[in-house]
């Protein structure tokens, strides 16, 4: 489901102030990185990564894109996309698509905010 999430978003994504995506289904980070061949210099400058005490480092974004814990939508002033979990997609967004997983479950709802 991240490629065709991906694919979506980047429909928008020159657009968008921030793009906010849900860590519920794990790392979404690295299919972001990985699908949009992002430039791993430009990562490192450019990411907000924090070790655990486990040593395993979760990132919580880089360049526009948001990985937040707890989801606020007041900290993301402006014009917004959205990868959330089907049916929870912030009252202000306005649904673009609903990615399915292999077996037809809905994993993802797209919206965006662009107000």
């Amino acid at each position: 489901g991240y490629k065709q999430a991906i694919t979506e978003v980047n429909k928008y994504s020159n657009e968008a102030d921030h793009i906010i995506i849900t860590g519920t289904q794990g790392r979404p980070y690295i299919y972001f990185l990985f699908y949009n061949k992002f430039d791993p210099k430009k990562f490192v400058t450019n990411s907000n990564v924090v070790r655990d005490e486990q040593f395993f480092f979760n990132v919580y974004g880089f360049d526009k894109y948001v990985f937040p814990q707890n989801f606020n939508l007041s900290d993301y002033p402006g014009k917004n996309i959205y990868v959330f979990d089907h049916n929870l997609l912030p009252s202000d967004a306005q649904k673009v698509t609903t990615i399915y997983n292999l077996k037809g479950v809905p994993v993802f709802d797209i919206g965006k905010n662009f107000k």
